[in-house]
């Protein structure tokens, strides 16, 4: 799926990425960020997880007004021990999200994958900025 970006650039992205790119049009909806415009993407490697039944990703989007969004992207494997080494027909979904505000990276989880559901603030969950001292 192609996605313009830019001043008509236009860039396609992977099942993982469009996945990203989902939860950040939810959050956006939701009031957690202002904007979905992004100008740097960082994508972390595929993570099988052993013999986990799910794999995952990072991607950590930089937005227009220079707040990070980390977004964790699961797929669930076909069977146990199953190895995953490409986006190619999975479904990916974002379940995991970290959110740049005053400071600190705040946590939100949405593990249902449906549309519309709201994204859950995790404050146990929040972390450092990448980068900073815990």
């Amino acid at each position: 799926m192609a996605q313009q970006v830019g001043n008509g650039y236009t860039i396609n992205l992977t099942a993982s990425l469009r996945a990203g790119t989902k939860a950040l049009e939810e959050l956006c909806s939701q009031g957690h960020i202002s904007t979905t415009n992004w100008f740097q993407l960082e994508v972390g490697p595929i993570d099988n997880n052993g013999f986990n039944s799910v794999t995952d990703r990072s991607l950590t989007f930089t937005l227009e007004d220079d707040r990070r969004v980390e977004v964790t992207v699961i797929t669930w494997k076909r069977a146990i021990g199953d190895v995953v080494n490409g986006d190619g027909e999975r479904k990916w979904f974002p379940c995991h999200v970290y959110v740049e505000k005053d400071g600190r990276m705040e946590a939100f989880e949405n593990h249902v994958n449906q549309k519309g559901y709201p994204w859950s603030r995790q404050p146990k969950f929040d972390k450092s900025l990448p980068g900073a001292a815990a």
